[in-house]
Order: C-alpha cells, then structure tokens, then sequence
C-alpha cells in the first residue's frame, strides 16, 4: 500500500483528496488513531510498550466502547451496516450484541481470513461441495491453528493474502465513509491514520478496497452454519 522507490504523490490543497474528513464518520477517525497508537506500541523494542499495546487492545477506552454500541444501534435503525466487515471476517453475525468470543475463535478466523481471503466457514463449506483445493486450505488453517495454539507459529511471519496493518484499517472503515471516497482521498486518509508511516499509493488502495468489499461480499453470501465438531472446541 505504501510508495517503493517511486516519486512521491504530489498534494494540492485544493484537490479532492484534502476532503476525506468531511465524508468519513468522525468515529472512524477515533477508531482508526486508537489502532495507530497500539500498532506503534506492538513495533517498539520496550516490553513495556508492547505490554500497553496488548492492554488497550484487550480494553478499548470505555468511551470508545459506548461510543461504538450507539453507532452500531444507529445504523441497525437506519439501513443497517452494508459490509459488516468484522463480524463478517470473525464469523458473529448471529451472535447477540455484547457478545465476546475466546481468542483461540479470533485466532483461528484470522488465520483463514487473511491468508486465503475466505472464512473458515467458506472453506469448510467449499470442501463439502467437492473442492479438494479448499479441502487442503481449510486443513492447512487448522494445522497453523494447532501451531499457534503451542507457541511454533508466530503469525506476523505468515505468507497472507491481505495485508493485515492496511486490511483492518480498511474493513473498519467501509461502513463509515470509506467506500465513498475517491482513491486520492483514500490515499490521504491513510497518509494520515496509517501507523506504517509511509505515504500510500491511491491505485494500491483502491485496488485492495475493492478486493476486500468482493472478498466480503462472497463471505456474507456463505449462510449455512458450520458442522457441529468441524471447529476445535478450544475456539
């Protein structure tokens, strides 16, 4: 997403891109800084810091927390979240609100999400159709799974499919403004929010929100629940 030896993006006050703010939900701003700051906490070279950033990742501010269920009642009563992307991602979207759900549950949706681009549900259920290729993904998830689970995978060294740092900085956003804007206006808007500090390409991210929405898209489209016993019950 970010710009590789090529000629930086030259930014003209008056051009469209400096209009982002005005078309994205000031929420996801709060949200988006909040995830800056606990990524810039995880790179440090402090225990401390990367103790802090697992606390406020694990305890959003409460203010955050509230602020979050009202927007979430707010566009229930309105049209009601289009993408639904973390729900989608982490396969909750039944679930009651306030629910939670163990981290080995995270663990094992991340892995499939991120490094196939489906859920697990999905591979799970293009197996059963007759799909040898998602037969093997969704093993190959449940084997990482296992090596994570005992401390031989260390999931920030994964071949993935999705950039993780840019994926949920643009997931969290498509609800909020983000699928509306131009891709000059999104590459600002990262040069902004991004903890990767570097300037952002707009074709790149146009290109990688468009992935994501298809990605969601075909996601949402998979309604049948999993096999009972086809997950690990440590999830």
């Amino acid at each position: 997403m970010s710009q590789k030896g090529r000629t930086p993006r030259i930014k003209v006050a008056e051009l469209p891109g400096g209009k982002w703010r005005e078309k994205v939900h000031p929420f996801y701003v709060r949200i988006a800084e909040h995830d800056k700051k606990i990524w810039k906490l995880r790179a440090s070279s402090s225990p401390k810091d990367r103790a802090e950033a697992q606390r406020l990742s694990e305890n959003p501010p409460p203010d955050l927390v509230e602020e979050a269920r009202r927007l979430h009642d707010e566009l229930e009563r309105s049209r009601g979240p289009r993408y639904r992307a973390a729900m989608t991602v982490l396969g909750v979207e039944d679930l009651p609100p306030d629910s939670t759900v163990s981290y080995g549950h995270y663990m094992l949706w991340r892995l499939s999400w991120y490094r196939y681009g489906k859920t697990i549900k999905q591979l799970m259920e293009e197996s059963e159709a007759g799909s040898e290729r998602a037969g093997k993904q969704f093993l190959s998830v449940l084997r990482d799974y296992e090596r994570w689970r005992f401390g031989k995978l260390d999931v920030e060294k994964q071949k993935l499919k999705f950039d993780v740092q840019h994926s949920v900085l643009m997931m969290a956003g498509l609800d909020l403004g983000l699928d509306k804007l131009n891709p000059e206006e999104l590459a600002d808007c990262f040069d902004a929010l991004c903890a990767c500090g570097k300037a952002h390409l707009p074709e790149n991210l146009r290109k990688l929100r468009t992935r994501l929405m298809k990605a969601l898209a075909n996601a949402k489209a998979t309604a049948r629940p999993p096999v009972p016993g086809s997950v690990p019950e440590t999830c």
